[in-house]
């Protein structure tokens, strides 16, 4: 099973995650997912028309990366 969270990065009082103030929108996957899936999803994502860039993002490299738990 696996679960898809689409998170805003913008909000009222500035950004969920400050070290990446270039993305606007998160997507949270977690369960049960293999890498040649996350890479078939991320170039889906970068097919679709008015997306300008997608690409995976390491947590454990985000400062605030505890604000993801959720």
């Amino acid at each position: 099973m696996t679960d898809y969270h689409l998170v805003c990065n913008r909000c009222e009082n500035g950004f969920l995650l400050e070290e990446i103030r270039n993305i606007d929108y998160l997507l949270k996957i977690s369960g049960d997912i293999d890498e040649q899936d996350i890479n078939t999803l991320v170039s889906r994502i970068r097919s679709i028309e008015g997306f300008s860039a997608a690409f995976e993002l390491d947590p454990a490299q985000l400062k605030s990366r505890e604000k993801l738990i959720f």
